[in-house]
């Protein structure tokens, strides 16, 4: 029996990090220790986001029987070149975040107003940057099979169903989850809660981020794990 050979779970390469539950610890440490959690089932949970209409329209274009959904126009993107815009998409939005919390720590007073102004105007960019991106990532999926086509389709729907939720997460609920972090801190430390509350505002900021781009990465993914279409 041979030994001293590698397991082949640690030879394989590790996957990309899923980086939603980053942003669910760090929603429930905000919240504080008083605040109900959840713990319905992720199916049922979905359930309770997906209105019928929308469940019907995901099982169609799952299925590939329902009426093709406006996902995207076939693209002459590739893979490669849209990894790379992907990756300086996050870059650059990653640095504008820096560069806010950083402007905010200087210039923001007491007034958490003005902080809920600038995370809920980040992710309004966020979201609002992200979209022709995406919609070039679908574009690639149609311009490859029918197979990856009807992926664009369920993409699409996905959005369509979720978006609303995601926006009131995004652009109200985790503003008012902070507020409150905001109110504590400052009732606990009058002269030194900036700088606690600016990191813990840039970490937040950066795991949303990393939750908006995770439907793309899926996208790409499947884009990089497809065969060449025949000739």
């Amino acid at each position: 029996m041979a030994t001293g050979s590698p397991r082949p779970r640690s030879a394989a390469p590790s996957a990309a990090p899923f980086t939603a539950p980053t942003l669910v610890r760090l929603l429930a440490r905000l919240a504080g220790p008083d605040a109900p959690s959840a713990q319905a089932p992720f199916d049922e949970r979905l359930g309770q986001w997906l209105h019928w209409t929308d469940a019907a329209a995901l099982s169609e274009a799952l299925d590939g029987t329902g009426r093709p959904a406006p996902a995207a126009a076939p693209t002459g993107d590739d893979a490669d070149s849209l990894a790379l815009a992907l990756r300086r998409t996050r870059e650059t939005m990653a640095r504008t975040i820096e560069a806010d919390c950083s402007a905010a720590r200087a210039d923001l007073g007491d007034d958490y107003a003005a902080w809920r102004r600038l995370v809920v105007n980040r992710q309004q960019a966020v979201l609002a940057g992200l979209a022709p991106l995406r919609a070039r990532l679908r574009g690639a999926l149609v311009a490859h099979s029918p197979a990856l086509g009807r992926l664009a389709e369920v993409d699409t729907v996905m959005e369509r169903a979720l978006g609303t939720r995601e926006r009131a997460l995004l652009g109200a609920t985790l503003p008012s989850l902070l507020q409150r972090h905001f109110e504590r801190l400052r009732a606990g430390d009058a002269d030194g809660w900036r700088d606690p509350f600016c990191r813990d505002l840039h970490e937040l900021l950066m795991a949303a981020l990393d939750l908006c781009l995770q439907p793309l990465e899926g996208l790409l993914a499947a884009l990089r794990a497809a065969p060449t279409p025949a000739a």
